[in-house]
């Protein structure tokens, strides 16, 4: 799997359509934040199958966990936990365009405008 060979932040996350039933491997980097699993994305179309408190598994290198997914989309929540992401995953916050200002911080703005153009963050809670 694409998650052992690459490292410890990278899993696969098993997403099932709502209408086609489907299962959908996507590859994604994630956090680890009081308890839960944080993953910051564009709103992709998967991300539509999450809504609603979506059950969902994700496999770590071992065998697949049960989440709950909730996606969060509104302004201060994107930036309070793709602000956490930022500094646990600096590859991440590169991917999303997201630089450091002089003190070693994420950049707001550079949050901000990731979260305007569509940015959303994955939060999912262990069942």
């Amino acid at each position: 799997m694409l998650s052992r060979i690459v490292g410890k932040r990278l899993a696969t996350l098993h997403v099932t359509g709502r209408k086609s039933g489907k299962v959908y491997d996507i590859p994604v980097a994630y956090t680890v934040h009081e308890g839960t699993l944080l993953i910051g994305t564009a709103l992709r179309p998967w991300v539509k199958n999450l809504r609603g408190g979506a059950e969902v598994r994700l496999t770590r290198g071992g065998a697949p966990e049960t989440f709950t997914a909730t996606v969060h989309s509104d302004e201060a929540a994107v930036l309070d936990l793709y602000t956490v992401i930022a500094r646990d995953n600096k590859q991440n916050a590169k991917f999303n365009g997201i630089g450091y200002t002089a003190d070693g911080e994420p950049s707001k703005a550079d949050i901000y405008q990731t979260w305007q153009q569509g940015g959303v963050v994955v939060q999912l809670t262990p069942r």
